[in-house]
Order: structure tokens, then sequence, then C-alpha cells
């Protein structure tokens, strides 16, 4: 058998592993709903709305919870505890990957493919995902900040999918990347020289009117099988 030319391959977490937006929704409506039961007085629905705004801005955090109150004359350290309870619960009851991706990343293993993390998410953050979706048993490398003082790593910049190759001891030749941004991931990675494959179902975000094509697009994370066996098949 000839030996495959993909050796690895890189991956983004969010609307790439898992569809955070949806995620983040669903722990918004515990924490709305834990917040109303201990005093919040806001409409529901209006209260989810306010929330959603800053969430989609931000990281998971309950700083978000915070400043949510401040703005909105409702600070108070019982809905505040009750807010940040309330998510912890909707983000522990409710996280999960997309369809196919432990059955998917298994498979890839047993071809003798490495897998990374390359994100934009805090260490911490992406370890913390990673972990509540048992998936930190996949891959060998995490890069990405470690604090929000690092955020001049982010992707398009090199710095991170470079730090990933050179904890594998790779070159970009040897590996790919998946992820869903445009103007980040499929930028970042072909401007390093990696394989970049878009993953267009966690495209929320609009980044169709940046001028940037990927060497390969998926519409579900189980057609990433069939894009490494293309990849393999080219001389």
């Amino acid at each position: 058998m000839s030996e495959s030319k993909l050796k690895a391959i890189l991956f983004d977490i969010e609307n790439t592993l898992l569809d955070s937006a949806e995620l983040k929704k669903r722990c918004i409506e515990f924490a709305v709903d834990s917040m109303i039961e201990s005093g919040l007085s806001l409409e529901r629905e209006e209260a989810k709305e306010l929330l959603w705004k800053d969430y989609s801005k931000r990281f998971h955090g309950p700083n978000v919870i915070s400043d949510f109150l401040k703005n909105n004359n409702q600070m108070d350290e019982k809905i505040l505890k009750a807010g940040i309870n309330g998510y912890k619960k909707g983000w522990t009851q409710t996280i999960e990957t997309y369809p196919q991706v432990r059955e998917t990343l298994t498979h890839l293993k047993s071809l003798g493919l490495r897998l990374a993390i390359v994100t934009d998410a805090p260490l911490r953050n992406a370890k913390k995902i990673l972990d509540g979706l048992n998936l930190s048993k996949y891959f060998e490398v995490i890069a990405a900040p470690k604090s929000s003082a690092e955020a001049f790593k982010r992707k398009p910049s090199a710095t991170l999918f470079l730090e990933a190759l050179d904890s594998l001891g790779l070159g970009p030749s040897d590996a790919a990347h998946v992820g869903d941004r445009l103007k980040r991931d499929i930028k970042g990675a072909n401007d390093v020289g990696l394989i970049s494959i878009h993953a267009k179902y966690g495209e929320i975000f609009s980044d169709n009117g940046f001028k940037c094509k990927a060497d390969y697009e998926i519409n579900a994370f189980d057609e990433l099988l069939g894009v490494v066996h293309s990849i393999n098949q080219k001389t």
C-alpha cells in the first residue's frame, strides 16, 4: 500500500465540530428563564434578544451576563448568580456535536491521520468545549490563544497554524485544515500552504462576499472522508 499523502488534519471548533450558535441560543434560554425566576423584570423574548446580541459577539463567559444586567439596570447578585448557573446548566445539558463527528474522527484516526485543533477561542475555553463534547482524546494538539492578550494570533494569522504543525513535526504540505470561515479559516490555511476544506454546513457568517476559494467544500462533517480519499488519490 502506498503511503498516504495526507498526514494530519487541523480543525476549527465552533461551527465546525459543533453548532455553537445553536448551543448559545439554548444556553441563553436557560439563563433567561433562571433570571426571570430570580426577579429579572424583562419580558422573556426581549431578554433573550438582548442577551443574544451580546453573546453573538463574544465567547462564553459570565461577564456577558453581568454586562447584560448592568446595561439594562437589572444588576442584582441573586439574578446574576441565577443567570450564570442557568447558562452553565444549559451548556452541560445541551452541548453536542454535529452528526457523525465522533464516527468520522474515529475513522480518520484509523487511517493513521493525526488530528489537531486550531481555534481562535481562548485555550481554556477550547479545552472546556472539547471535554464537554468528549472529543479531547482525538486531538494531539490544541493551538489557541492563551488569553485575550494574544488576540493577535487569531486566524487568518499564520501563527496558530504554524504552531500546530510545529507541534506535530509536519509541514504545510502534509496537512489540511477544516473550518467554517472564509476570511479566517480558509484564507489562513491557503496563506500557510495547507489544503483548505470549507465546512459550509457551519457557515453562519456573511463571508460570501470575501474573495477566497477553498480547495474542497463539505456540506456535512462525514463528507470529509471522501475528501481525504480524493486528496490521497492525487499524485
